[in-house]
């Protein structure tokens, strides 16, 4: 299954209409700068992209409360950094984010 299924799929769970659940992966995917990997399958991806791909899945339902278990936990200090860049901005934008 590749980056944008995955993302497409979550919100499917989440109950959000196909086509926002399409709209919210692409724009999810360029966020995370995932967008060239849309179309690889997911299990290619690198630990940090994979990382990035759980966390654009997770807020595909654009949750106002967020849980993550150690988000940084095996990222090499280029991807822990981005990640936490991407937590930042999600607080910034109104997300509450529980560690």
């Amino acid at each position: 299954m590749t980056g944008f299924e995955n993302l497409e799929m979550v919100g499917r769970l989440y109950h959000v209409p196909a086509a926002e659940a399409r709209r919210r992966g692409t724009e999810l995917l360029e966020r995370f700068e995932l967008s060239d990997a849309a179309g690889r399958t997911a299990k290619t991806y690198s630990g940090g992209m994979r990382r990035r791909l759980d966390l654009g899945a997770s807020l595909v339902g654009q949750p106002q409360i967020l849980f993550l278990d150690e988000p940084t936990t095996g990222l090499d200090p280029r991807s822990r950094i981005e990640m936490w860049d991407i937590i930042r901005e999600l607080v910034k934008e109104g997300t509450t984010l529980l560690l």
